[in-house]
């Protein structure tokens, strides 16, 4: 015998024999109360597992008696299970044929599960006992349209008249709250018609009416992590693994979401400490952020990983990577503020000042209140009459971008060529002289940080 079983029927019999005792000296129904009282004080307190334990008791030891099944039923619905619930009430009409209040949450019940046909019959007896009620006299008339219009919803998926599909479904659902089928048929369509945060909400309450749903736990999370909801999908995951441990797809789909989920977390913290080499370095690559959600698709996820990209890649003045990033995440929001701000930044990198103008006009159309937009197109207008004038950059042959390094190698093969001393060209002194001033000029400004950056903002640091 198993041990579970052996200890079972142990207590058992020491409840028989505990019963009988107490037989000898109360009769059943005092006994019985004992319980009841003892179940009345844990639902005062919401302790309803202890209270139905008390119920069970009762009932053990008064089994004839209609209003304890009554209240374990309303504490079922405490609870949320309606089939217990159901079952009580059941037996209580049983015990009791016609007790109105038994058959007026039965009906209620069957009502919201779309047993259509015993709903009516449990709420026609009850009307006919209380004909003045208009909620019930309502709730009936809702039954008997809900019935024809359950008819109609399969001829209109058929049809792929999806939108009064849903039309028809929301009206069932309304009254069937609790029916997963027709909550199913619904997430279905919502997702054919691209709706998927309607479809997560369908998905997320039949995955309360039936907990133990693996297939629709998987559906779920796999989402919510379309839509970006990456937690949420993590936590719709554990729920699967919870109930089946050893499910491939569950195991699986959860080691892939646990590593987006801290790779996302490590990219939200080097972004906020402005570590954008590192950053690159965990948007980049076969298993990097920037085809991670490519891959996904998750357009919010899109926006947030092609914005930090956006960032870094300017910052880093790489100039290239910044514009593809920057494009990507404006074709995904145009009206992203930090995005224009970014690529109008990368536009005077490439020395494309009207293009930069017009991106920090954007920005300021959407929020004026921020100064950098108007500021930055100012700063643009500025370096571009300054590129119609000298230009440093075009002196040593660099580009905006370049390191101080780049500039004093650039400098030194350019003080190599004009050097009046080693010139071996065509010009005369006077004209190789004033080219070697302008090249010392140009180093003087640009390997200086603060004459560098007075330039970059399209003042010219040698006019007074």
């Amino acid at each position: 015998m198993y041990p579970c079983l052996s200890s079972l029927l142990l207590w058992t019999s020491l409840l028989i024999v505990s019963l009988l005792a107490r037989a000898g000296s109360a009769s059943p129904q005092v006994e019985a109360k004992k319980f009841l009282d003892e179940a009345k004080v844990h639902l005062s307190q919401a302790r309803y597992h202890e209270a139905l334990s008390a119920y069970e008791s009762a009932i053990a030891i008064d089994p004839s008696n209609y209003m304890t099944y009554f209240r374990r039923a309303a504490t079922y619905l405490n609870m949320g299970r309606t089939t217990p619930a159901i079952h009580d009430f059941s037996k209580v009409l049983e015990l009791k044929p016609g007790f109105e209040q038994a058959l007026l949450q039965r009906g209620r019940l069957y009502a919201k599960d779309c047993a259509l046909e015993n709903a009516y019959n449990d709420l026609s007896k009850y009307h006919d006992i209380r004909p003045n009620d208009e909620e019930i006299d309502k709730l009936i008339g809702d039954i008997v349209e809900v019935k024809r219009i359950i008819d109609t919803v399969d001829s209109l998926i058929a049809k792929k008249a999806n939108d009064q599909a849903i039309d028809a479904l929301n009206r069932i659902i309304s009254l069937c709250p609790l029916h997963v089928q027709h909550r199913l048929k619904r997430a279905e369509l919502h997702q054919l018609s691209g709706n998927n945060e309607m479809a997560i909400g369908d998905y997320r309450r039949i995955a309360n009416i039936q907990p133990n749903s693996i297939s629709i736990l998987i559906k779920l999370a796999s989402l919510q992590t379309k839509t970006g909801e990456i937690s949420q999908a993590l936590a719709s995951i554990r729920e699967c693994l919870k109930y089946d441990p050893d499910q491939k797809s569950c195991k699986s789909t959860y080691r892939e979401l646990r590593r987006l989920d801290k790779g996302l977390t490590l990219a939200d913290s080097l972004y906020s400490k402005s570590k954008w080499s590192d950053l690159k370095d965990e948007l980049e690559g076969d298993r990097g952020l920037l085809t991670e959600v490519d891959v996904l698709g998750a357009r919010n996820l899109q926006i947030k990983v092609f914005g930090m990209a956006c960032k870094a890649y300017r910052e880093l003045k790489d100039a290239s990577k910044a514009l593809v990033a920057c494009n990507r995440l404006l074709q995904l929001d145009p009206e992203n503020f930090e995005g224009l701000l970014n690529r109008a930044e990368v536009k005077i990198l490439l020395e494309e000042y009207d293009q930069a103008m017009h991106d920090f006009q954007q920005a300021n159309q959407i929020n004026g209140q921020d100064r950098r937009a108007h500021d930055g197109y100012h700063r643009a207008q500025r370096l571009m009459r300054q590129a119609s004038r000298k230009d440093y950059y075009k002196i040593l042959g660099v580009p905006r971008t370049a390191s101080k390094r780049e500039i004093k190698k650039a400098f030194r093969k350019l003080a190599q060529e004009w050097h009046p001393d080693k010139y071996s060209g065509d010009l005369d002194k006077e004209s190789v002289a004033k080219k070697m001033s302008e090249i010392n000029e140009a180093y003087e400004i640009l390997s200086d940080d603060e004459l560098r950056q007075k330039f970059d903002n399209g003042e010219d640091p040698n006019v007074s």
